[in-house]
């Protein structure tokens, strides 16, 4: 479990270092076809981190991921 948690947390920095822009990271969390799921997830979190306030409007994270999906329409 710890493994797959440090990975994951490794994905995240990844993520975080190559997508510079919410719209790269739009893109591959859309892209489900060509990344895993793993790493659309990690691009998600970046992404709702990324989100300008007026989108998450300041909520705990749960919230302002779903208003993020809606958002974004991923």
């Amino acid at each position: 479990m710890q493994t797959r948690m440090r990975y994951f947390c490794q994905l995240v920095t990844y993520c975080y270092k190559q997508l510079p822009t919410v719209d790269a990271a739009v893109q591959v969390v859309q892209a489900k076809d060509r990344y895993a799921p793993i790493l659309r997830s990690a691009a998600l979190r970046n992404l709702i981190r990324m989100a300008p306030l007026e989108v998450t409007r300041g909520q705990p994270y749960l919230q302002a991921r779903r208003l993020v999906r809606q958002h974004y329409g991923v």
